[in-house]
């Protein structure tokens, strides 16, 4: 994506007001365990952001949590043995998709 600097700062080097480059740093943030629209302050896009598709990567909300939020939704989800369970096994218990995986393997 195509930014301009709007003042000093620093992304992949130092940039100068005025400044036109590729900007592929993230567009969104996790506040509070929801995904929310992020843009550094002293950019300006000069195309438009990118569409959030959490469909296309549900997984990746997920991946942005720090363990304690991820067991603390864990516990709220119900799901056992989250105490001793790492991020990589937090995220998998607590995927969409690894929810769809089991449904059909009921059906």
């Amino acid at each position: 994506m195509k930014v301009k600097a709007t003042k000093r700062g620093t992304f992949k080097g130092l940039r100068e007001p005025g400044d036109e480059f590729d900007y592929d740093g993230p567009t969104t943030k996790v506040v509070d365990g929801k995904k929310v629209d992020y843009f550094p302050s002293w950019m300006e896009p000069l195309e438009p952001l990118p569409k959030r598709d959490e469909q296309s990567n549900p997984d990746a909300e997920l991946d942005s949590m720090k363990v304690p939020e991820l067991k603390a939704l864990a516990k709220e989800r119900g799901i056992d043995g989250v105490d001793t369970m790492k991020k990589d096994e937090l995220v998998a218990a607590l995927s969409p998709s690894t929810d769809d995986k089991a449904d059909e393997a009921q059906q």
